[in-house]
């Protein structure tokens, strides 16, 4: 099926339909051949719901998480404010790397969620132009997930050595999003791994998703951000 519905559509009226999966307009040609292998293969939405876990919540009873995001493409941003929706998380954009170094040292958020290709100033030099000004500060480091279409382990090695704490691969899942947010919320932020221990920890989020909060996950199908 395919629907432009991608906020409020459940995953318990695809069923009750007898659908077993179903695409977000405008559907995008990759992610309509990996639907028709899960389903050829006997996967459909339902099969893919991890178990589940409560969201993480920032450092505070009752404060929302205060989330700042760096990307410059618009359907990204989108996708990935969609995901946090219904999560009490507020999110902040910046649209490149030079308005994320200075939205970041006014709003001070809880967690930084980092593009690596940005024009201007790219996801890596506004990593580490903002661990410089938080050592200048005194301040702890802020937990920095780089977003990037690169698996490569050069490139895990490269966004943990500017000061990044997870990398997540493009294309964006919703359940590798929320359990990369999790873990950087779960514990203070230590100091960046060697690039070769932390790539080594680390598939897509370069971590394995923790399980995620049922009723959140019916609320979206898992489109995928390119």
């Amino acid at each position: 099926m395919l629907t432009s519905d991608d906020l409020n559509f459940s995953l318990a009226r695809v069923r009750e339909a007898g659908l077993h999966a179903y695409l977000i307009k405008p559907v995008k040609r990759a992610e309509l051949l990996e639907k028709i292998g899960l389903l050829l293969s006997g996967i459909g939405d339902e099969q893919t719901l991890p178990e589940t876990a409560a969201p993480p919540a920032a450092p505070g009873y009752g404060i929302p998480l205060f989330i700042l995001l760096a990307e410059d493409a618009p359907d990204n941003r989108f996708l990935i404010q969609a995901y946090l929706k219904k999560l009490p998380y507020r999110i902040e954009i910046a649209e490149n790397g030079r308005v994320a170094i200075e939205k970041f040292k006014v709003i001070r958020p809880d967690l930084v969620l980092m593009d690596v290709q940005m024009p201007e100033i790219d996801g890596l030099a506004a990593t580490r132009a903002i661990r410089q000004w938080e050592s200048e500060q005194g301040l702890s480091p802020t937990p920095i997930i780089a977003l990037t279409a690169s698996a490569l382990d050069e490139d895990v090695k490269r966004s943990l050595a500017a000061g990044c704490d997870q990398h997540i691969s493009k294309p964006v899942r919703r359940p590798a999003l929320l359990a990369a947010i999790r873990k950087a919320m779960a514990k203070p932020t230590a100091p960046a791994a060697e690039p070769e221990q932390a790539a080594a920890a680390n598939p897509q989020s370069h971590d394995a998703p923790d399980s995620l909060e049922q009723a959140e996950l019916a609320e979206l199908a898992d489109p995928q951000i390119v």
